[in-house]
């Protein structure tokens, strides 16, 4: 189902290695053709049983999206994320060879209008008036799902003695979001340190 890709738990057959040059994660990020991957893999453990963070299961969140609507994921994007919140500038998104979108890294855009994601999340899916995510997705998307640190796509801690939650990107770059603050950080970065005992990286504890 659905949720098992979007909370880690699909039980998917996947190596989240970022070091090992023949390993499945970088066969999607340098190979030519990303979904035609996707579908060579087995899926090994019962899914919605176990949390385990794989690159592979946004990718086949990402392909059944485009499945039910027809629709590329940057044109979904577009419509549904990035004109609603009347974004000023353009955003990216990788690709490969074929032109498959990598769903998993990297939308790259600028701080301001990350921002402007982090404050529809503060504002539990609503921007300036208009309702763009549904309340009831944000409230069970930004709660632990099967670990405490992750709920459907979406980072958590609460280690700071407060509910917080947020994008991870690659190298450091956040939007976190503090709704008992009324607080949205973002840090665009080309460094992050090492992660910590709790899966998130210790740049995110010191901002």
């Amino acid at each position: 189902e659905l949720w098992h890709l979007s909370t880690m738990s699909s039980g998917l057959q996947w190596d989240e290695s970022y070091q090992n040059p023949w390993s499945v994660t970088a066969k999607a990020y340098y190979g030519d053709n990303v979904n035609k991957l996707m579908l060579t893999l087995p899926i090994v453990d019962t899914p919605g049983k176990f949390y385990n963070y794989q690159s592979g299961s946004t990718q086949l969140l990402a392909m059944c999206i485009m499945k039910a609507t027809g629709k590329s994921l940057a044109s979904l994007a577009s419509e549904w994320l990035w004109k609603p919140l009347q974004a000023q500038h353009d955003a990216k998104w990788h690709t490969d060879e074929t032109g498959n979108e990598l769903a998993y890294c990297c939308f790259n855009t600028n701080a301001r209008d990350f921002a402007r994601f982090g404050k529809l999340m503060l504002h539990q899916g609503n921007w300036d008036g208009t309702q763009i995510l549904d309340s009831s997705f944000v409230q069970m998307a930004t709660k632990p799902a099967l670990d405490k640190c992750y709920g459907y796509s979406f980072w958590l801690d609460e280690s700071h003695g407060t509910k917080i939650f947020f994008q991870n990107g690659f190298l450091g770059q956040y939007i976190i979001t503090i709704p008992e603050y009324n607080l949205v950080i973002v840090r665009l970065g080309k460094h992050n340190l090492p992660d910590g005992k709790d899966q998130l990286p210790e740049d995110f504890h010191v901002i």
